[in-house]
This record gives structure tokens, sequence and C-alpha cells, in this order.
């Protein structure tokens, strides 16, 4: 959940203060930068050191749209499954 906290905050694609982040994270800055610097690890996140900011890399981001998409299309699926069939009539 705390990766999420900060990825939700990064979902825009700009750039957003480190101090921001953390705060708005509901995080503690030890666990806060604990999952920061996993994310860059990982090559989710950009961090520029020296302006003090973050934010998400083109790869996260592009993931995340296709997921969304993967997701909308799931969902629209099962929707299609789960409607139940329109009353017939019968003529008698």
């Amino acid at each position: 959940m705390s990766l999420d906290a900060i990825l939700l905050l990064l979902e825009d694609g700009e750039w957003h203060n480190i101090t921001d982040i953390i705060k708005k994270s509901g995080l503690s800055e030890k666990v806060a930068r604990t999952c920061l610097n996993f994310l860059v690890e990982y090559g989710l996140i950009e961090v520029d050191l020296k302006e003090d900011k973050a934010k998400a890399s083109k790869a996260y981001l592009d993931f995340a749209k296709r997921i969304a998409g993967v997701e909308r299309d799931f969902s629209q699926t099962i929707s299609l499954r789960t409607t139940p069939p329109p009353h017939s009539t019968q003529l008698d």
C-alpha cells in the first residue's frame, strides 16, 4: 500500500517536491524514502536529487495505461457475461 500511495501522487507524470510527496503520502519519512528508493531501483520513478523532486517514469506511465486498458476491457467482458438476457415474449 505504501508504494501505491506514492505512485498515485505521481501518476500525472509531473515533477513533485519530495518533501510534499512524503507529507501527502501519509507515510513516515523513513518509509516514504525507502519506497522512493525502491521505485527508483526498479525504474518506476525518476528522482532529481539536486532539485529534490520526483516523477513517475515514462515506462511506469505506459505500463499503468496498458493495465488500465486491460482492466477496462476485462470489466466490460464480465459485464456482458453477467447481464441477464432480455425478457422474451411468447405468443400463445
